[in-house]
């Protein structure tokens, strides 16, 4: 069964063209507005919602995604949402994830990152599902078999983290906006994970890997 995703925009022609992308893979849901998106959340509780910040194009200053983050996941808190922001700012931006949201992302969209996104939303909520599912106390199953390699699995999760940002600042020459989107992230997560890993940007800045050039065109949504 395909996974139930959340499309909230109040630009229609964003959500068609988002739905194109992603009908293949997903069971996919859309609302122009507050009032349509809860009302479609409770009716069929996708596991991802992706919501924009702005959903009144007359009041670019009322945030109504912060209202919707908050119902949302008081009612279903395993529910990932992804914000999306229009205006580059990343101080709503990481407030949201501090309310809650699985991460964010800077408009315009890049349907090839938002797929990478919402592929791993879904996985997250899976996992999440799937240890829900499983008590603690049974010391088997899925829940023991994590908190058996609990340590190698951190570790092994931190050098790959360390090496994808390493190779994505390589790649873009130490400029941490290109890296972010070639990343899939905004540049606020890529500067946390650049000062968890102690990475220094400076020295990819002095860099000049010349990669080739890549012949894919990714489709941007204005």
């Amino acid at each position: 069964m395909k996974s139930k995703v959340l499309l909230v925009d109040d630009e229609e022609n964003i959500l068609k063209q988002m739905r194109l992308a992603l009908e293949a893979e997903y069971h996919v849901l859309t609302a122009l507005n507050e009032s349509e998106a809860m009302a479609t959340f409770q009716r069929e509780k996708p596991e991802v919602v992706v919501l924009d910040l702005s959903l009144d194009c007359q009041s670019l200053e009322d945030l109504g995604g912060f209202r919707l983050l908050e119902q949302i996941l008081g009612q279903e808190p395993s529910t990932r949402v992804i914000i999306v922001t229009g205006n580059n700012d990343d101080t709503n931006a990481l407030r949201a994830v501090r309310l809650g949201a699985l991460d964010y992302y800077s408009k315009p969209i890049v349907l090839d990152e938002i797929k990478v996104m919402i592929r791993r939303a879904t996985h997250v909520h899976q996992l999440h599902q799937r240890l829900q599912a499983t008590s603690p106390d049974s010391g088997n199953g899925l829940y023991g078999l994590i908190a058996a390699n609990q340590v190698n699995l951190k570790y092994a999760k931190k050098v790959m983290e360390r090496e994808y940002v390493r190779k994505a600042l390589l790649r873009n020459k130490g400029v941490v906006s290109r890296a972010a989107r070639d990343l899939g992230i905004s540049r606020v997560n890529l500067y946390e994970l650049v000062a968890k890993n102690d990475i220094e940007i400076e020295k990819f800045k002095k860099t000049n890997p010349n990669p080739k050039r890549q012949n894919t065109k990714d489709r941007e949504l204005v």
